[in-house]
């Protein structure tokens, strides 16, 4: 079964996502902040992550710079909605320069998450 680590530290969406992928046949880790996902991602074995980059205590950007260095080969989808005062754009771009995949701008369509999805996890096939 795959396992996906999903990580945002607002409760609704985590809720959302595990029901969402968990229909999908896929096994969920959830963490609310970059910190706690590090510990989830050293405890689990973890296919794929979806990081939400606007977090407490270590923000999806700096995640997923730390998880290169202990899971290189993961692949990352990288989510935002942004902030009353940011901008989602210019950090999901970042976050695709420091190795998220795939970006998707929050509210997320969920065929179109699921898609993506099962796309990354074919192509790791095809390579693999």
């Amino acid at each position: 079964m795959t396992t996906i680590l999903t990580i945002d530290d607002d409760p609704a969406i985590r809720k959302l996502l595990q029901v969402v992928l968990s229909r999908e046949g896929f096994e969920i880790v959830a963490a609310d902040d970059g910190r706690m996902a590090l510990e989830q991602l050293q405890a689990h074995p973890i296919d794929l992550v979806i990081t939400d980059i606007f977090m407490p205590e270590k923000d999806g950007l700096e995640f997923i710079r730390e998880m290169r260095l202990l899971r290189p080969n993961v692949k990352v989808i990288a989510i935002s909605g942004g902030t009353e005062y940011f901008d989602p754009g210019p950090y999901l771009s970042i976050a695709k320069i420091l190795g998220a995949v795939t970006i998707l701008g929050k509210p997320i369509e969920r065929d179109k998450l699921v898609q993506t999805i099962n796309d990354l996890l074919a192509a790791e096939l095809e390579i693999g």
